[in-house]
């Protein structure tokens, strides 16, 4: 196994942490707050430093890299609450670039440069014309699905309907069948392009989850050690210390929860699709209750709109609702895995890291798995199922 970037990826990480440690401290969250969610020169910043170009084609203009490094960025993203919906928009971009062909490459040109916003409509319009998209208070251009269609639909301040929320997220209503349209591509193969969009989604927005979480259990033990109650920091004690242990134990398995997916996509696992799908769910209800469990350190501190963690509950909540329900991923895992239903894999590029266990190991496990199917007989699992410590004299013998 090996989970060590390699020095593209750690620079790339260290690039990003330091843009967006500038460029979306907490001030500037607060700011964009009140200008509905979007902060335009973090914006612009963020082309600059070619992060709509990184899922692009390089034969489309773009950088080419691979859904792994995007998922870093993301991660980072999450952490300091950038303000825009970027994991959309790197995905719009893509699409943009695999689909618009030449005709499209001014318009994907603007995406890139930061000077269009695009975003993403996760419903299908000919079914669902009105829809509430992340970035949608602020977006030019939004890249949906329209029947057998995969259209660009242009968005003027007309078409724009900013919805109020409390976490201040930029979400905008909008009539997508009343826009202007341009049609990108037709047919099955062009379909299964964009539901690989969608899928490589899932992926970024689990990815930005768990940063968010990570940063809200930081904010809170660096708080717990600082606050004291009875002559002692607060958290020596075990109440509010070992939740924040539980959740960043959560919070590391949902990081490679991520990293895993990417990986088996990279390596050619075709039954990874069901797993898309929980990563999100996992990564959606870890961060929501981690964020709680840190509001809850700071005591009735963390309910006030002065402490920063109080903006990581909102944000938590708000980002994965614009999918719908974080619950319904668990309904699309379970009809993969059990009814059939086939997800249309994205293209990941390279990945680096690498989950092998090794021959050895494998070798181990396909040893232990054989005996336990040739030991446990109907009986005997009966007899686990009632028994209070497990403990069957016969079987541990063999064990031994």
């Amino acid at each position: 196994m090996n989970f060590g970037l390699n020095d593209d990826q750690q620079m790339l990480r260290d690039t990003f942490a330091r843009f967006l440690d500038d460029n979306s401290s907490m001030a500037r969250v607060r700011q964009a707050n009140e200008a509905g969610g979007f902060d335009a020169r973090l914006w612009q910043g963020l082309a600059e430093l070619g992060t709509f170009a990184m899922r692009v084609p390089e034969e489309a203009g773009g950088l080419g890299m691979g859904t792994f490094d995007a998922a870093l960025v993301m991660e980072e993203a999450g952490r300091t609450l950038a303000s825009g919906p970027i994991a959309e928009a790197l995905v719009a971009a893509r699409l943009l670039g695999a689909l618009g062909g030449e005709t499209q490459a001014e318009l994907l040109g603007e995406v890139i440069g930061g000077t269009k916003l695009a975003t993403l409509a996760f419903g299908d319009i000919a079914g669902k014309p009105v829809q509430w998209l992340a970035g949608g208070a602020h977006a030019d251009l939004v890249i949906a699905r329209n029947g057998d269609d995969v259209v660009a639909v242009s968005l003027t301040e007309a078409d724009r309907k900013a919805e109020e929320n409390l976490a201040s997220n930029g979400i905008g209503e909008v009539d997508l069948a009343k826009a202007e349209q341009t049609v990108l591509a037709s047919g099955k193969a062009a379909l299964d392009e964009f539901a690989r969009g969608l899928e490589e989604w899932k992926l970024l927005c689990a990815a930005a989850l768990n940063g968010l979480a990570r940063e809200a259990v930081r904010l809170a033990s660096e708080y717990a050690c600082e606050r004291h109650a009875f002559g002692v920091p607060i958290g020596t004690f075990q109440a509010l210390s070992h939740p924040l242990a539980n959740f960043i134990t959560e919070i590391e398995g949902g990081k490679y929860f991520v990293w895993r997916v990417i990986h088996s996509i990279a390596t050619g696992d075709e039954g990874v699709g069901a797993h898309i799908p929980l990563a999100l769910w996992w990564n959606a209800k870890t961060a929501s209750v981690a964020a709680i469990q840190s509001l809850r350190t700071f005591g009735g501190y963390g309910l006030t709109t002065e402490y920063d963690i109080h903006l990581y509950n909102l944000r938590a909540k708000a980002w994965p609702l614009t999918h719908g329900d974080p619950q319904r991923l668990l309904q699309e895992a379970g009809r993969r895995l059990y009814a059939n239903e086939q997800a249309v894999l994205p293209d990941v590029g390279a990945v680096s890291i690498d989950f092998d266990l090794g021959d050895k190991a494998e070798s181990l496990a396909r040893e232990v798995d054989e005996f336990f199917s040739a030991t446990l007989t109907p009986e005997l699992k009966e007899h686990a199922h009632h028994s209070w410590d497990g403990h069957h004299p016969v079987v541990h013998k063999k064990l031994a």
